[in-house]
This record gives structure tokens, sequence and C-alpha cells, in this order.
């Protein structure tokens, strides 16, 4: 049986659903667990893909791109800004009232995806 704790709900496009969270498993190691928590989620799969195929870009052309409010969009680009995934091309303390592009850094990625792909195959 589930406990209550361990149950995860959504609600998308008008429906709720609920599944079972999966547990830490033992020994994942830390890198392993960020790598899932920053490009596991669909969004930031995409912004990713989006940003891998057509360059720097805006917060709002990410989000048009992407099919999510330009809210959400920088929720994502924060966290993967956060992790080096990704950077602006205006430094952080400068950005206010000024637009953004952002860019890819694909060695951070490709670091991530070893790191990953390692823990899959055994490594």
């Amino acid at each position: 049986m589930v406990e209550p704790e361990e149950i995860a709900c959504t609600h998308v496009k008008g429906k709720m659903g609920c599944m079972p969270r999966l547990s830490r498993p033992p020994g994942m190691p830390l890198e392993v667990e960020t790598v899932i928590e920053l490009i596991g989620n669909r969004a930031r799969s995409e912004i990713v893909r989006t940003l891998a195929r057509r360059g720097p870009l805006t917060a709002s052309e990410l989000a048009e791109a992407v099919g999510v409010v330009r809210s959400r969009v920088h929720v994502h680009i924060t966290a993967l800004e956060a992790q080096g995934l990704i950077t602006g091309d205006v430094p952080i303390a400068a950005r206010a009232g000024r637009t953004v592009r952002w860019a890819l850094d694909t060695a951070v990625l490709e670091r991530a995806l070893a790191v990953f792909g390692d823990y899959l195959q055994g490594r």
C-alpha cells in the first residue's frame, strides 16, 4: 500500500491524475539526481532541445516554441541556469528591464548526459 505522502497529484488540461512518487533509490549519486531533476521535466527537456536546435532565444521566444506561458518558462530557465546548462547574454546583475537571450552550454549537457548514461548502464 502506498502511503498518502508518497502520492503525487497533477492537474493537466482539466484532468486530475494521481500516481505514486518514485522513492529515492538507495545509492543513486547526487549528480544523477540533479540530472533527473534538471532535464527529467518535459518542459525543461523541450527548452534544452529548442535551444540546441535554434540557438540563443529570449524567454518569450522559448515560451512560444515550447508552448508554455512565459512565467513558467522563466522558472525553468532559472533552474537550468543555476546548474550551468544554459547561460544568458546579460549578466544577472544587469538584467533588470533587459531582454536576455538564452543559449545552451553543450559541454555541460554532454557531461550531464554522460553521467546519466553511465548510471543507467551500471557503470
